[in-house]
């Protein structure tokens, strides 16, 4: 997933995940779009996504 490109959640994992998608959203790290469940993830996102340790080694 690259910077811009825009990821849709919907029905239970949706609310499971609402929280978490919050949090990101408040850091920076995703942009809440008007459609119902999408999120974009910014360029700080995508860094940090990148430079995430356990996902480093693939197995998060």
């Amino acid at each position: 997933m690259t910077p811009g490109q825009m990821l849709c959640f919907s029905g239970p994992n949706l609310e499971q995940d609402e929280a978490t998608l919050d949090l990101l959203t408040e850091r920076e790290l995703l942009i809440k779009e008007k459609f119902k469940g999408g999120y974009s993830l910014t360029p700080a996102g995508f860094e940090s996504m990148n430079d995430c340790e356990l996902c480093a080694d693939g197995t998060a």
